[in-house]
């Protein structure tokens, strides 16, 4: 990059006063979300210059973190050569996340795919780059592309070529393509970016250089860091940080989230604003977008401030395949959870999650009791990891998400249960539903219910013991009724679908009393059944009068059983369950 003749001279000014700066570190604290996420993409371009980490607060070498501070020493930011690095941590990060990687890359060229990048080739953004890299081939190719409808297919293929072939337009391009797709949820009006109110919508200006607009402003950060030394020269304090600064920056960059001293009202601010920031902090701040999961048409933060380091793994890029579910939300509170569980804390506190999108922020808070409950109920949960049910011609029910759904909402799983019982047998009558779960499936999904509610009272395995009691004593029954009515040339598969068949209506009545926690109407069934065997009623039943919580799991259990959630000792062989 040509450098200007005041920016020659700046830098030259700044290189004389080098051997003026003590050897001293900015300690940069941990704040509010869209700072912590500045911090962590402020370290992967620390680690993408290759800097040198240091290994204790006595040996911090070029930068060093512990606990909610990171410190990063002067001098090496005197050195640092923040646009280049800057840019190619970006690049690095996400260009396999743009749609101009799926152009460069795709060998479909069929109808529907072209379509499908026509609206990007349109975009001004593309000759906006050439305008800058005086490129005109690349415009002549979009023009042939857009005119020659008839020739589509194979200008297509030569607009492919020709940017692959290029590496410094390729380049741009990414870049360029990154800013306009992921950081525009983030700021705007910074470096090369700018946001355009009339169209609602961002662009690049034309002929913008994208490294020198970030090597401009990184030397206004080194002569802030030079003239720091000397306190009079800045009287304002960081609204972050609280070093000595000027009027020079505000946060208005930051959407949604900044102030504009300008744009807000005398009165509210008495006349005298003070939301400015430091040139150090601004930096921070241009790194948030870094910081951020990439998950397609949003971006995810995980806000677990304990640690710097906490953070750092939080946050790490999701895997392709993570990616391929529809529900972005799911998604991400799954992986936080599952990340969240392995972090080697003693204690798990309550995690922040920040999901922005083009539109808005929204934040979501996953309690310290939420994570205990899946952390209790890990097992259990990976028995239904791959259970589902179909209905209709395209729907279906995720029986997993359901049930994280229902602990992240702090809602029972009752209806989930009931609804998984009173469906387990249509498949049997003839309708279209497809099922992919057992009965040992909601066997599961009641424990981790019962997981909820004894969570203060620590007495979950006693209160999962009492309904294993019940359901064998279910069981049990079970077993009288295939006894009594087993046909000796019938197999097991044969008696259990005859046993079924005759406890049918037993069933949907207990049901139906334990869903409307109806116990006369519990209690008179499980009477009339014991009496018609001349067997003795289970101890383990008269649970169902402590509370209405021991009637809904004693009696679900109780069923579970009876619909022989034990006979089948090669659960994971269930036709359908995988």
């Amino acid at each position: 990059m040509a450098k200007t003749k005041e920016s020659n001279q700046l830098e030259l000014n700044l290189e004389d006063n080098n051997t003026n700066l003590n050897d001293e570190y900015f300690e940069i604290n941990l704040d509010t979300f869209l700072f912590n996420a500045g911090v962590i993409g402020f370290i992967e371009v620390m680690e993408e210059s290759k800097a040198k980490k240091g290994e204790s607060l006595e040996n911090k070498k070029d930068f060093y973190f512990e606990g909610q501070t990171l410190y990063v020493n002067k001098q090496f930011l005197l050195d640092l050569d923040f646009p280049k690095y800057y840019l190619k941590t970006i690049y690095n990060k996400f260009y396999k996340n743009t749609t101009l990687y799926q152009i460069l890359n795709t060998n479909k060229t069929d109808s529907e795919s072209l379509k499908k990048y026509d609206n990007f080739l349109k975009r001004t953004t593309l000759i906006t780059i050439a305008d800058t890299l005086e490129d005109n081939k690349i415009k002549e190719l979009l023009s042939n592309y857009q005119s020659d409808k008839d020739n589509k297919e194979n200008n297509f293929k030569n607009i492919v070529s020709y940017i692959n072939n290029n590496e410094k337009l390729k380049y741009y391009l990414y870049i360029a393509s990154i800013f306009l797709d992921k950081f525009s949820f983030i700021f705007n009006n910074i470096y090369f970016l700018r946001y355009n109110p009339s169209i609602n919508g961002h662009y690049i200006a034309k002929n913008t250089d994208l490294v020198k607009s970030i090597s401009d402003y990184y030397i206004k950060i080194k002569e802030y860091i030079i003239q720091l030394n000397n306190k009079n020269n800045y009287k304002d304090k960081c609204l972050i940080c609280d070093l000595n600064t000027n009027k020079n920056l505000d946060m208005a960059f930051l959407i949604d989230i900044g102030i504009a001293e300008g744009r807000k009202g005398s009165v509210y601010w008495n006349y005298n604003s003070d939301v400015f920031i430091c040139p150090i902090c601004y930096m921070i701040y241009s790194c948030s977008p870094i910081g951020f999961i990439n998950i397609k048409n949003i971006v995810v933060f995980i806000n677990d401030n304990d640690s710097i380091e906490s953070l750092i793994s939080m946050n790490i890029p999701l895997k392709a395949e993570e990616e391929s579910d529809n529900n972005i939300n799911y998604i991400t509170y799954n992986t936080m959870i599952n990340r969240a569980l392995k972090l080697k804390t003693k204690e798990l506190d309550s995690i922040q999650v920040i999901i922005r999108n083009d539109k808005k922020y929204s934040f979501n808070t996953v309690s310290k009791d939420t994570l205990k409950i899946i952390k209790n109920c890990d097992k259990y949960l990976s028995k239904i990891s791959k259970s589902y049910f179909k209905y209709g011609k395209d729907e279906s029910l995720n029986i997993y998400r359901e049930c994280i759904e229902n602990i992240l909402n702090n809602r029972n799983q009752y209806s989930l249960i009931l609804r998984l019982l009173k469906n387990i047998d249509s498949k049997q009558e003839g309708s279209n539903n497809k099922i992919f779960y057992s009965i040992n499936t909601i066997f599961n999904i009641l424990k981790i219910q019962i997981s909820k509610e004894t969570l203060k009272e620590n007495n979950m395995n006693e209160k999962i013991n009492y309904a294993h009691i019940a359901c064998k004593s279910g069981y049990d029954i079970r077993k009288e009724l295939i006894k009594k009515n087993s046909d000796a040339e019938s197999d097991d598969k044969k008696n259990n679908e005859e046993a079924d068949n005759k406890l049918r209506g037993l069933v949907y009545k207990l049901i139906n009393a334990v869903s409307t926690s109806n116990r006369d109407l519990f209690s008179t069934n499980i009477a009339r059944l014991y009496t018609s065997l001349n067997l003795p009623i289970p101890n383990i039943l008269s649970r169902i009068f402590i509370s209405d919580e021991d009637f809904k799991n004693i009696g679900n259990a109780y069923i579970f059983g009876l619909k022989g959630a034990f006979y089948d000792k090669t659960e994971n062989n269930n036709k359908g369950e995988e």
